[in-house]
């Protein structure tokens, strides 16, 4: 069985329909399902408030609600999950500075989610994050899980997957 915690950017498009997304990620599974590999989708509990928010203020709750019911497994966020986020910020260090200094709070409060996010990852012993998000590079090295992060590059219009090597904390 391979585990996978999607994070939060990569549920927001594959739910939005993202071409760029949803079609490999469909690609990815079929080609695992022939080599007899069995897929589990995780999200965290943390997601789902982020994706939460944007469906409440676009009026699209019931459609997140049905994709996220039909598609993953939702891990909740514990005691024990919050020390393990708060000792991954403490070996990273401070979270990325944000210019301008107006969305310093934003930066930060962001890093918080992600933090979170990685650790439910952790605490849960899953094999993968699929993320599209640069900015939780800083907690990878601190992470003994395989990523594959989602990189979109202006000078080419495709995308593709790029694998974080797995090290030791």
């Amino acid at each position: 069985m391979i585990t996978i915690l999607f994070d939060t950017d990569m549920v927001a498009n594959w739910h939005q329909g993202e071409p760029g997304f949803r079609l490999p990620l469909q690609s990815l599974f079929t080609e695992l399902s022939k080599h007899g590999a069995t897929i589990t989708k995780f999200i965290s509990v943390v997601t789902v408030q982020e994706l939460s928010y944007w469906a409440q203020a676009h009026g699209d709750i019931t459609a997140l609600d049905r994709f996220i019911g039909a598609e993953f497994t939702i891990l909740n966020f514990d005691r024990l999950i919050a020390r393990r986020a708060a000792e991954l910020q403490r070996d990273v260090g401070r979270p990325p500075r944000a210019k301008p200094k107006s969305s310093d709070k934003a930066q930060v409060a962001h890093w918080f989610r992600d933090a979170a996010i990685v650790a439910t990852a952790v605490h849960h012993k899953l094999h993968y994050i699929f993320t599209a998000d640069r900015e939780l590079n800083g907690f990878f090295n601190h992470i003994t899980l395989v990523i594959f992060a989602w990189l979109r590059r202006a000078e080419q219009p495709s995308t593709r997957w790029s694998r974080q090597p797995r090290t030791s904390p």
